[in-house]
């Protein structure tokens, strides 16, 4: 292995496959920020209960959580520190009611009847239980000793897991409780800590200064791009003029320079509406990128999930037609392998580790392997590897897809630990910051927008508003017929999305008998049926509503010979939509249930359906103008003449107002004003 991957003299592991990474530290709980949370961020009240040396540490937090715009690196890095530790103490103490049991614990056997060098085990959960509480995907079991989780099978309700060390577990009752990976935090934290070490290096992408116009005026830039893109090679003639434009910004990025003062490539933005083809002109620009056959190319695509990075990864495969040898899929070693698609299988790498013999878990090469491939696809959170195996400054560009729907720090942790001390490598962010972004639960948090996505953030400032050499708007929507789209694009973009000319047509369900208006794809069905409380008092759920969605999603399959994979639920409780998972096991196990609440208009394609409580949903200004749409095109079923009446009346007052909605409907939040369950103590001895 090369020298170079080895800098600092610090503690490392090797991790299944090969790869060598540093050792993280590992983020403690402590008094000051336990204290903050409990308090609800009351100094008051804080300052009577706390004693007056951890009060004064306090007091400094809360000041650098305050600090809305933070000047320099280090408050930067105190303030997200500080919300991280609060985060991770958060977290614990939802999880820490979690639990379900006593269960017995049933060892698994080999094929062969004998035990497994490594014990692993599996318990069936209680189905109360999983109405409560979602399962993570990936994460750790507490029992009397960490477990990691293996797979879970939601319509067993069966979880297998493997203990962390080699043990076995004795033969008695246990109380299992779910707990997020503490890999994500101790990640976050690690990242923070860098921008200490690294913040002349990327202070450019935090703070963003003023570009150096001088050097290539805006005017110049578009005749020489102009001039350029016509003889780029795409693989289609399909590419309207702003993707053009954002491939071609994608791949003469480290050529055409968009400098800052201090000389560095300024981040590139596309931004577009969902069915704008985003993915699709990220995957292009890597096609061609590639063709370049550049030695010193090599690209990190993250998105904030495994479905977008499997996504991606099958684009690039089946759509750009890139030799399988140049990818890799990189998975968080924790991820169930159970869960691994044929078609992505030859770009990844399972084995089985050490101690085990009959199972299979995601690997990561060793570091002399893994620099041969021109392009890596992960998660944000799974390109920690990377960054812990001295992988700094091995790559030329950096692609973050679905931007918009990953916080800030989030989206740090790929940049800042992977782009180290070069200033040549080239940012891509792409998403759309008007769809609903990640969900934070603390309401401060909430308040104070630490859920906000970089991409968002960015464009606020002054060097990003409509320049077309840092920044693209893609405008054109090739997914949903014009009717469904044209609310949001009033509302969100300010009219100019619009149904591109040449997209196929999204007609066919239009003339559904289920429709009240032939030809126009929206129905709105109100229903006023009572909600109900989850036990723990966090969301709601809501059977009338449920019941009525089922018919529908039956009419849809059966009468319009639609596919349950084609058809997607949301709903604005986590309760709600794991019930209606429920509910749709085995024939419909396909459909997706999610709680996104912009998604619900702008990604739906031919036929979009809105069941609920019309009086109560047109409070919120969004739903107001999709209902007055619908009514406007009698597509209103349900709603009492007397109330369509009253309103008409608040809407019409509301447009008077100018009221616009700071915040969507969201699933509802637990309740942090009930009595402290836990001292610090207890909660490290628990955790």
């Amino acid at each position: 292995m090369p020298g170079a991957f080895f800098e600092n003299a610090e503690p490392t592991t090797t991790v299944n496959g090969g790869l060598v990474i540093k050792r993280m530290s590992r983020l403690r709980i402590d008094d000051v920020h336990y204290n903050l949370l409990q308090h609800k961020f009351d100094m008051v009240q804080l300052r009577k209960n706390i004693d007056p040396s951890i009060f004064e540490h306090a007091a400094t937090v809360k000041v650098a959580l305050d600090t809305k715009y933070p000047e320099g690196m280090h408050k930067y890095a105190d303030k997200y520190r500080a919300y991280n530790q609060i985060t991770l103490i958060y977290d614990t103490l939802s999880q820490l009611r979690n639990s379900d049991g006593p269960h017995s614990i049933y060892p698994l056997a080999l094929p062969n009847g004998n035990a497994s060098p490594m014990p692993v085990y599996q318990v069936q959960l209680s189905q109360d239980f999983c109405d409560r509480f979602t399962v993570p995907n990936y994460g750790t079991i507490k029992l009397e000793k960490a477990c990691r989780i293996l797979h879970y099978d939601e319509a067993s309700r069966i979880v297998r897991f493997s203990p962390f060390r080699v043990q076995r577990l004795e033969d008695c009752k246990y109380l299992v409780r779910f707990e997020p990976s503490r890999f994500v935090y101790n990640a976050r934290d690690y990242i923070l800590s860098n921008i200490y070490r690294l913040q002349r290096a990327v202070s450019f992408l935090i703070f963003p200064q003023p570009f150096d116009d001088d050097r290539l005026p805006l005017d110049r830039y578009i005749e020489q791009r102009d001039i350029m893109i016509k003889n780029i090679r795409f693989s289609s003639n399909s590419f309207n003029q702003e993707q053009r434009n954002a491939i071609f910004a994608i791949l003469m990025g480290r050529h055409i320079k968009i400098n800052n003062k201090s000389g560095t490539l300024l981040p590139y933005i596309i931004h577009g509406p969902p069915g704008t083809g985003k993915t699709t002109v990220l995957v292009e620009a890597v096609r061609l990128l590639l063709e370049q056959k550049d030695y010193d190319t090599r690209i990190l695509v993250c998105t904030p999930s495994n479905t977008a990075a499997d996504l991606f990864a099958t684009e690039l495969l089946e759509t750009a037609k890139i030799d399988p040898e140049l990818v890799f899929r990189l998975y968080a070693l924790m991820v169930p392998v159970e869960d691994l698609k044929d078609s992505l299988k030859p770009i990844t790498y399972t084995k089985t580790p050490d101690g085990f013999s009959d199972i299979e878990m995601f690997a990561i090469y060793p570091a002399e392997r893994l620099l041969k491939f021109k392009v890596v696809v992960c998660t944000m959170m799974a390109s920690t590897y990377l960054m812990l195996g001295y992988f700094s400054s091995k790559f030329s560009h950096i692609i973050i897809d679905e931007a918009g729907q990953a916080s800030e720090l989030e989206t740090l942790v790929p940049i800042v630990g992977v782009i180290g001390e070069r200033n040549d490598c080239k940012i891509i962010l792409a998403g759309d910051h008007k769809q609903l972004g990640p969900v934070e639960n603390v309401d401060y948090f909430r308040r104070n927008k630490f859920n906000n996505s970089l991409i968002e953030r960015l464009q606020t400032v002054e060097c990003y508003k409509d320049d077309e050499r840092i920044m693209t708007f893609l405008r054109k929507n090739y997914r949903s017929h014009e009717a469904i789209i044209k609310v949001p694009s009033r509302l969100c973009y300010k009219n100019e999305l619009i149904a591109a000319e040449d997209a196929l047509p999204r007609d066919k369900l239009a003339n559904w008998e289920g429709l009240p208006t032939k030809g126009f794809p929206l129905l709105w069905h109100h229903i006023d049926s009572p909600e109900k409380c989850e036990k723990d008092g966090t969301s709601y759920m809501n059977f009338g509503e449920l019941e009525l969605v089922l018919v529908y999603v039956k009419r849809i399959i059966n009468e319009l010979n639609v596919k349950p994979v084609d058809i997607g639920i949301i709903s604005p409780y986590t309760y709600q939509a794991r019930r209606l998972r429920h509910s749709l096991m085995g024939d419909f196990a396909d459909i997706t249930v999610d709680t996104r609440f912009n998604t619900t208009v702008a990604r739906a394609e031919e036929l979009l359906v809105i069941v609920g409580n019309t009086k109560i949903m047109t409070k919120v200004s969004c739903w107001a103008s999709m209902y007055e749409h619908c009514h406007q095109n009698n597509a209103v079923i349900g709603v009492p003449e007397e109330l369509k009446k009253e309103i008409l009346v608040n809407i019409e007052i509301m447009k008077s107002k100018n009221i616009e909605d700071d915040e969507e409907m969201e699933p509802q939040k637990a309740n942090w004003s009930e009595p402290k369950k836990f001292t610090t103590n207890e909660l490290k001895e628990r955790h």
